[in-house]
């Protein structure tokens, strides 16, 4: 307060009280120091002016003012260069004491069933061949029996395997005869004597013979076991927006493969779903698919079936999103640049790190994913690599799309809690806490005296010609004067009875704060205090000792004076009364936010309770 006090001086009258500025270094230097009394030979014989001006390290007073410098600055350099990366990200989608477990457990439980399923069919191709009997001479079909059961059927010979997927797995290819009679009839017209109305005629009746033969027929069937789909996937990327949809994707699905990730493992792929519709369904009907003579083509009885992953897979999976985390921990970090200097409102620090943390992951997105390692480019390579591959795409994609998610939430909850704690004045407050780190940034200087240029300016700023009757311009050195030097908030101090400052401090938020980043271990914090100030300045002198409005016959000039005291003021010629001159006094309300550490300590109270006040704190005012 009293550096802000004096600082405000410096910036109005380009001057500072410089018996405040030698009691604010005593103050400081004494709490530095440990001591109770410091000389004031002591303290003059170590301080220094820079260009006439008192310098004061803003950081090293604001951790002097704590009583224990050492740690207090131990703690504001930590708090300048706390790393907000990705971990809280990965270890919230890492999480297992979930009751479902993991995010990312649960999506390598999404994934591999998809992954290790399939849609077979069986598939018929037939070739027929029919030879009727000799039936010259009789050209009329009168009757045919059903070609019933074949005469002979046998299989002739294999189908080798596609390499493509849809494709044949497995097939065979029957040579299948039948026989069966064939009844042919021939007409023709006999001619006989009749009586046609009393009239002896010749008539015709209609005749035939019949002709049974044996037709044949040869059918050359082919039945094959189709892979109509395999691993076919679906998993949303959040933070890309897109979909990972793939099919018919893995090289030699259906054949078992040794794969070496951590360890060596045999990955049966969809060999088991094979050997199941092989067994099951395909062998059983055969040959009653040779015989069944109506059926010709494709999907006969398609059918998706399911596998019974690797025990090995989920681990492997997971060791693959482990091994990201590492890279992740190792590569990304807050740039020193996001820090509450610069970053005063947490807020903004929040919106800064999700925008840092997703470049830098995005930078190194393919790295982590490292497709190639499972894909050639066309096809993975086996079902596993497909699984584990898919869970890397997808666990660097959510990993960007939670930091996203969780610092922008973060951000958006704490201006909600500031707005929601300090009202109207929630941008004021965020101005502030904005200019105090501004200040803090740099060493304070305190001018004694330093003289500037005034000039009759225009509403606009601009300064008059100095031919136009309203120019003016001259040298102005004001030199200050307050008393107290020092405002005091908490009793005597160095036999000094004045106390005019009193501070309440408020914690908006109780002793723990709020949890902000993320669930649900919320490993960061946030916490907020209203701090109420009133103060008084019981004498404030202020004069221009370049004024050239009071001529001295000796001197040159006399100072201008402007004081401000706590009398009554009268007419020295009538002595009537004018009117009071009072102090001058000044009130505000303000704030503070930070992160905190999660835990059941109060973070920033000195005495543990949520309101702390100064002894004298509304008793400032009206004296």
């Amino acid at each position: 307060m009293n550096g802000a006090l004096l600082l405000d001086q410096g910036f109005v009258f380009n001057s500072a009280d410089p018996a405040s500025i030698i009691e604010y270094g005593m103050q400081t230097k004494r709490t530095l120091e440990g001591k109770k009394e410091l000389d004031m030979a002591e303290f003059l014989s170590s301080a220094e002016l820079v260009n006439g001006s008192y310098q004061v390290d803003p950081n090293a007073d604001a951790a002097m003012s704590t009583g224990d410098f050492f740690n207090a600055t131990k703690v504001m350099d930590a708090a300048l260069h706390i790393d907000y990366n990705a971990t809280p990200i990965t270890d919230f989608l890492n999480n297992d004491s979930l009751p479902d477990g993991s995010a990312v457990r649960s999506q390598i439980q999404d994934i591999i069933p998809q992954v290790y399923s399939t849609t077979l069919a069986t598939g018929i191709d037939r070739q027929v061949t029919t030879i009727p009997g000799d039936h010259d001479g009789y050209e009329s079909s009168h009757s045919i029996d059903s070609w019933g059961e074949p005469d002979s059927m046998s299989q002739v010979g294999t189908v080798s395997r596609d390499t493509y997927v849809p494709g044949n797995i497995y097939g065979e290819i029957w040579e299948v005869s039948w026989t069966r009679e064939h009844v042919w009839r021939h007409y023709y017209w006999v001619e006989y004597g009749c009586i046609k109305n009393g009239v002896p005629s010749i008539c015709q009746r209609l005749e035939h013979n019949d002709k049974t033969t044996i037709d044949t027929r040869e059918d050359r069937v082919t039945v094959t076991l189709n892979a109509k789909e395999n691993s076919k996937t679906f998993i949303p990327l959040n933070y890309a927006g897109t979909t990972i949809s793939t099919d018919n994707d893995i090289d030699d699905a259906y054949t078992s493969k040794y794969v070496d990730y951590v360890a060596i493992h045999t990955d049966t792929g969809l060999k088991e779903a094979y050997d199941s519709y092989k067994s099951d369904t395909f062998d059983p009907n055969v040959e009653s698919n040779v015989k069944n003579m109506g059926f010709d083509g494709d999907n006969y009885n398609p059918g998706t079936f399911d596998v019974i992953a690797p025990g090995w897979l989920a681990k492997e999976a997971h060791d693959a999103v482990d091994e990201i985390t590492g890279q992740i921990r190792s590569d990304v970090h807050l740039s020193p640049d996001i820090n509450y200097m610069e970053y005063p409102n947490p807020a903004d620090a929040m919106q800064a790190t999700a925008i840092e943390l997703t470049n830098k992951i995005k930078a190194n997105q393919s790295r982590y994913v490292d497709k190639a390692r499972y894909h050639d480019g066309s096809k993975y390579s086996s079902c596993s690599a497909k699984t584990i591959s898919q869970v890397r795409e997808w666990y660097v994609d959510e990993v960007l799309y939670q930091v996203n998610k969780q610092y922008m939430a973060a951000a958006e909850n704490i201006d909600v809690q500031i707005d929601d704690k300090f009202n109207e004045s929630a941008d004021d407050v965020r101005e502030a806490n904005k200019n105090g780190a501004s200040l803090l940034k740099s060493a304070l200087c305190f001018p004694i005296g330093l003289t500037m240029r005034a000039e009759h300016v225009m509403d606009d700023g601009t300064k008059y010609d100095v031919d136009d009757i309203a120019y003016w311009e001259e040298n102005v050195t004001l030199g200050v004067d307050m008393v107290p030097d020092y405002l005091f908030a908490e009793g005597n101090d160095g036999g000094k009875e004045l106390t005019n400052l009193g501070v309440r401090n408020i914690c908006l938020m109780g002793p723990n704060g709020v949890p902000v980043l993320p669930p649900p271990n919320y490993v960061v914090h946030f916490n907020s205090w209203m701090i109420n100030v009133e103060g008084r300045i019981d004498g404030f002198t202020l004069f221009d000792a370049d004024n050239e409005c009071h001529p001295n016959p000796i001197f040159g000039h006399e100072a201008q004076v402007y004081r401000r005291e706590k009398h009554t003021v009268y007419d020295p010629i009538s002595s009537t009364l004018l009117g009071k001159n009072t102090p001058i006094e000044f009130s505000f309300t303000t704030g503070t936010f930070i992160f905190v550490p999660p835990g059941v300590k109060g973070i920033g109270d000195g005495l543990g309770g949520t309101t702390e006040s100064s002894l004298e704190y509304g008793n400032i005012l009206g004296k």
